[in-house]
Formats: C-alpha cells, structure tokens, sequence
C-alpha cells in the first residue's frame, strides 16, 4: 500500500489525485478505492478523489471538474472581493466550441468566447475554501459586467466600481486597454464619473 506517496501528492496537488496521476507516481490505482473505503479520501466522480476538507470548496471542486472553465462576471467579483454577494449561481467562461456533456449537471452558467478574448485577463487567486482557482483579474471582470449582453445588476456594478477606485494596485492603463479591447469605453467613463 502506497498511502504516504497518494498522501504525498495531494499535498502538493491542492488535495486531489486521480487514476491517472496515481499511475504516473506508480501507485495502483486500486489503493484509492481502499482508502476510499477507508474513510481516508473521498470520490468525487469516476477516477477523481479529493481529501475530506477539499470537498467542502464547491468553486474549486467545478473547476477541477472544468479545467478549461474561468471563473467570470459576478463570480469573479466574488472571488475577488469586489461584492458582498454570494453568487447564486457560478459564471464561467469557455473556449469557442468548448462542450462537455457534464456541464449541464451543474448549476454553472455558461458563456462561451473566441479563444483572443477568452485568454485576455487569467489570473489566480484562492477560493474562499483556500485552493487556487482562474478567474479574470478585476480590470477585465470590470468590463465583462459592463457588456450589455448579461450586464451585471446595476447596484453590483456601483459598488464594484467603488471598492476598485479605492485599491491602492488599480490600474487604469489595463482598464482602458480592455475597455478598447471590449468595445465599452463610454459605459466605465461613466461608471468611472459616478465614484471618482
């Protein structure tokens, strides 16, 4: 039984392991139903185990699920402390042509972008469970709110705007290049009027 190298390698993993990685460190994979069945690791679907405290991070658990989903709009603010709103559901932004069947099981809602837009902006940060996760860094969450398809609600765009203006690392450049980039520069002037 190879118990301390799975130990091991969650450890260094953000708590999670899976067939496959157990059968790159040369581990059976059989030791996982084991200590599955032990009460040591839990199963999260087929082939993917976390430990007990990693269970409890459901933004970290959907985007191991979904490596290529970013966390996007209202869940970004979120995660970056820029509203006081839990979301009611997460956001997450695809690849164009991005599909996976187990999406719909989920209570995610999902966009789609060209793969010029969807990589503009993505950063890590720690979820509230403490893992790190990708989502986009404020300037681009900034506009993603702003953009009339889905605009966010307009009392999460004020104060998101508001805890923005305050940070001592904004930066305006980034903000006005995704603005130009995202083709909604009169909105953030006029958001950006109202707080400063």
């Amino acid at each position: 039984m190879n118990r301390d190298l799975v130990l091991n390698f969650m450890k260094k993993n953000n708590g999670q392991i899976t067939r496959t990685d157990a059968e790159k460190i040369e581990v059976d994979p059989r030791n996982l139903i084991y200590m599955e069945q032990n009460g040591e690791i839990e199963k999260v679907e087929r082939g993917v185990y976390v430990k007990k405290d990693v269970l409890e991070d459901e933004i970290f658990n959907m985007q191991y699920r979904f490596k290529k989903g970013v966390y996007f709009k209202d869940t970004s603010l979120y995660l970056h402390n820029m509203t006081d709103r839990t979301p009611f559901s997460y956001q997450m932004n695809f690849p164009a042509g991005y599909n996976s069947p187990g999406l719909k099981e989920f209570d995610i809602s999902v966009y789609r972008q060209k793969m010029e837009l969807y990589e503009v902006g993505i950063e890590e940060v720690f979820s509230p469970g403490g893992h790190i996760v990708k989502t986009y860094n404020e300037e681009r969450t900034l506009c993603d709110i702003l953009r009339k398809k889905d605009m966010s609600d307009i009392e999460i765009i004020k104060k998101a705007f508001s805890i923005y203006a305050k940070k001592k690392n904004k930066n305006y450049k980034k903000l006005g290049e995704y603005t130009s980039l995202f083709k909604i520069d009169p909105l953030v002037l006029n958001f950006m009027d109202l707080i400063l």
